[in-house]
């Protein structure tokens, strides 16, 4: 219980709102991920009660179902019921605690703005030649990099956070991943719903020194498409996040 006091209390159930109680199924579960150990003790000892109620269709395989269906253990092999927990083996389920796909996706994804600013840079020096449908994406793909930095770094600042913290705090960290992607989402949306309507619904009057380069409706599927794909995968994320068992 990590120190945290339980304090004595009249009805049975208010214990379970108690400081030390809530850490301890915490750790028993490993949102924290300090105790990973904890959950291979728990697979051991139905394990042991598996093995033992081998054969038996329902002593072990009730309880069994009921954690499994929690996410606490996965049930591996072929036995006898609807389940297989009795003579199955029984393990950990890879859905608790910390698992390194979470964070090295939530990352991966974060970085993505990034990522599209140091490809754009980079062709910018390899194909500088406005004018072109190529060199004219590449230019405003990087003065929105450039300028829009101010607004996506903060974004992917939470995001990277909210992914360092997965690993020792999981539903901390989700939260906070998840509202870096989310806010992700809705800026890569705004961006592509302005572009789109710059084309749909041009404006009377556009300033002739403008550093922005004047876009085809082609040039603007091209520009949309990796932010469309950045909202994507920032959806899948949340999705995969709040997928997991806390």
């Amino acid at each position: 219980m990590d120190g945290l006091p339980v304090e004595p209390q009249d009805r049975w159930e208010l214990y379970y709102i108690q400081p030390g109680v809530m850490r301890a199924f915490d750790n028993f579960w490993n949102t924290t991920g300090k105790h990973p150990e904890l959950v291979e003790h728990y697979a051991n000892a139905w394990r042991a009660v598996a093995d033992r109620f081998a054969g038996n269709d329902t002593v072990a395989e009730t309880p069994v179902m009921l954690w499994q269906s929690a996410g606490m253990v996965e049930l591996q092999g072929d036995g006898p019921g609807t389940s297989g927990a009795a003579g199955g083996d029984i393990r950990p389920s890879r859905e608790v605690g910390r698992r390194p796909g979470d964070i090295a996706r939530t990352v991966g994804v974060a970085l993505l703005p990034l990522i599209l600013l140091g490809g754009s840079l980079l062709g910018g020096l390899i194909e500088d030649n406005r004018g072109t449908m190529i060199g004219d994406v590449l230019v405003t793909w990087n003065l929105v990099g450039v300028f829009g930095a101010l607004v996506f770094l903060p974004v992917v600042v939470v995001s990277l956070v909210g992914a360092g913290a997965l690993a020792w705090q999981f539903r901390f960290g989700r939260w906070l991943a998840s509202i870096g992607s989310g806010a992700m989402v809705l800026l890569a949306s705004a961006l592509v719903y302005g572009m789109v309507a710059d084309v749909v619904d041009p404006p009377e009057w556009r300033d002739p020194y403008s550093w922005a380069p004047p876009l085809t409706p082609l040039t603007v599927t091209i520009f949309v498409a990796p932010y469309l794909a950045i909202a994507a995968a920032n959806v899948y994320v949340v999705l995969r996040l709040w997928k997991r068992a806390s």
